[in-house]
């Protein structure tokens, strides 16, 4: 592999961490300023791209994955489950895969009434989907995706 491969590649995943990490931060925003019923008429809108088809929709699920995780980390205080998701299917849009959020609940012992967000396409997850067991699905987005 020549140097100008590798420092493409390196160029690649910095901008896609500079991604995750600006919508990360945008939807940590968003949340606190936005009543959910907002955030929730711009989940529900049309994609208005072209599927990805297997095996590049694989390959984008996993540096997605790796994406978020990675700025999450880099960014100061925590980003729990809501900003992962938001800013997951915001990415996984704009490659044209047709992402299903799910906003759940769960009365968890010692813990009490617990919310949880986690991002899927069909049976893969993308974030949050770890933690999902046990979650009751209040909602789904975009709409069209409640029977998915």
């Amino acid at each position: 592999m020549t140097l100008q491969v590798r420092a493409g590649r390196y160029l690649s995943l910095c901008g896609l961490v500079a991604e995750a990490a600006f919508l990360l931060a945008f939807s940590r925003l968003a949340i606190v300023i936005l009543p959910f019923r907002t955030i929730a008429s711009v989940l529900d809108r049309p994609m208005g791209r072209t599927e990805l088809a297997e095996p590049e929709r694989g390959r984008q699920r996993k540096r997605i994955q790796w994406a978020i995780a990675r700025a999450a980390r880099l960014l100061p205080g925590e980003t729990v489950c809501f900003p992962r998701g938001l800013a997951a299917f915001r990415m996984c849009r704009e490659r044209g895969i047709d992402s299903v959020l799910s906003y759940g609940a769960a009365v968890l012992p010692g813990e009490g009434l617990r919310a949880h967000v986690w991002l899927q396409d069909g049976a893969f997850g993308i974030t949050g989907h770890q933690a999902s067991a046990g979650y009751c699905v209040i909602a789904r987005f975009p709409a069209e995706a409640k029977g998915k």
